[in-house]
């Protein structure tokens, strides 16, 4: 949880789920993130494929808000190494249909995230089998 806190610290995008302040008494940590009302990507793929598929100006608009997030944390020295649909979400509950594809999306959950220079990096095989890459399959 303290390595989750200081790599939040360490992160202002629109494109990343937002750390304001922590507080602490006796017995608790209270943590204010960003509110996000929105469902998560993987949840919007998956009710689109009973109804409608997205349209190409939607995958990219939701591509490069991905892409984006990813950019800032690599000029930030940090990886997040479990991006997948479910650590996606909406900010709102407005859908795709209602304009929401170029704004909106923020990449969340920085549990395994690390700083890229640590020398000892927890857990250096993490990450959510069918999204991990195949490198850190291999690593030894």
């Amino acid at each position: 949880m303290f390595n989750e806190l200081k790599i939040l610290r360490n992160l202002k995008n629109e494109n990343l789920m937002r750390l304001f302040e922590v507080f602490e008494d006796r017995n608790k940590f209270y943590i204010v993130l960003e509110l996000l009302e929105g469902i998560t990507l993987y949840k919007e793929i998956q009710n689109r494929r009973k109804s409608k598929e997205l349209k190409p100006q939607q995958i990219r608009g939701i591509v490069k808000q991905i892409l984006q997030g990813v950019d800032y944390m690599q000029s930030r020295n940090i990886m997040h190494r479990d991006i997948k649909p479910e650590n996606i979400l909406f900010q709102s509950k407005t859908s795709l249909d209602e304009g929401n594809s170029d704004k909106g999306l923020k990449i969340v959950d920085f549990g395994l995230a690390t700083f890229q220079h640590e020398k000892t990096i927890i857990f250096t095989k993490c990450g959510t089998p069918g999204f991990v890459a195949p490198e850190i399959i291999s690593y030894d």
